[in-house]
């Protein structure tokens, strides 16, 4: 039987209502964390829209550091930060995704997920959606509250 690899780890970061930091430059910081550390990171949108603002918010969101990455799916196998929508799509090619779609995710819990809860109430009850989908499957999540 071949080997699994290490169990997948989901870890949710909310936001608190009001947080001076918005979701998506919360997605910045912890993508480029994350390909410091070696990852290949794919941020999920919900949205074409949504995947614009990011692109745009990663050339800007540092002055000192620049942090390379490509919009799906006009990406390189290389490139290490990539941000798209088809998560299904894209999913195996990477080691950490940090989704900021409120859907629950499509595809099976694999590496290590960043699950982006913005501050409002609506927000958080999909978050909540989201962390039972999670447990359904097996995993036990990590919560971080970001103020």
């Amino acid at each position: 039987m071949p080997d699994a690899g290490p169990p997948p780890r989901v870890d949710f970061y909310i936001l608190g209502e009001g947080s001076a930091t918005s979701p998506a430059l919360l997605a910045c910081k912890l993508g480029e964390r994350a390909w410091r550390a070696g990852y290949r990171v794919l941020i999920v949108c919900a949205d074409a829209e949504g995947c614009g603002q990011l692109d745009q918010l990663l050339w800007t969101f540092r002055d000192e550091a620049f942090v390379p990455h490509a919009q799906a799916p006009a990406h390189d196998p290389l490139d290490p930060i990539v941000i798209g929508t088809d998560e299904a799509g894209l999913a195996a090619e990477f080691g950490f995704r940090i989704r900021l779609d409120p859907q629950a995710p499509c595809t099976p819990p694999t590496g290590r997920i960043a699950e982006i809860v913005a501050g409002d109430p609506g927000a958080r009850d999909r978050g909540r959606e989201r962390f039972r989908w999670y447990r359904q499957h097996g995993i036990e999540p990590g919560s971080h509250r970001i103020d």
